[in-house]
């Protein structure tokens, strides 16, 4: 299996707590055509880590870490394994296609993150393979 493989950290101006949501059902364009694929949460710490794996369609997976950096600052680290499709996807893939995507995807989403200000009420609770612990109140 040929896999196209991407790690990417960005810092951003926000605490923790406001940045999961929900990574369950996805989509992307990849070489000018939609991708789609459904992915199990397979471990999250709330503000520290979201890990997945594809269970159908684009085969995927990865992690996206945060780490705080200060009271209004965190470090996002994203790593992603996907396997791509066919000639143009790999050509893609060891060209850096996959490595821009990603950096313009965490930029969108420090965007996205700074301006928003508020919590997106998104479950909180730990899921640890099989394992899932209930949601605790959210930190707000």
């Amino acid at each position: 299996m040929d896999v196209a493989a991407a790690e990417e950290d960005l810092a951003r101006r926000h605490p923790n707590h406001l940045a999961l949501g929900d990574w369950e059902r996805s989509d992307a364009i990849v070489a000018g055509r939609r991708k789609e694929w459904t992915a199990d949460i397979t471990d999250q710490v709330p503000d520290t880590r979201i890990a997945w794996k594809s269970t159908e369609g684009a085969e995927n997976a990865g992690a996206v870490l945060f780490e705080p950096l200060g009271p209004d600052h965190t470090r996002v680290t994203l790593k992603l394994d996907a396997d791509p499709e066919g000639i143009v996807e790999t050509i893609g893939a060891n060209v850096g296609f996959l490595k821009r995507r990603v950096e313009g995807d965490l930029e969108r989403f420090k965007e996205f993150i700074e301006a928003r200000q508020t919590p997106t009420g998104a479950w909180r609770g730990e899921i640890h393979g099989d394992r899932v612990k209930d949601d605790e109140p959210a930190r707000r």
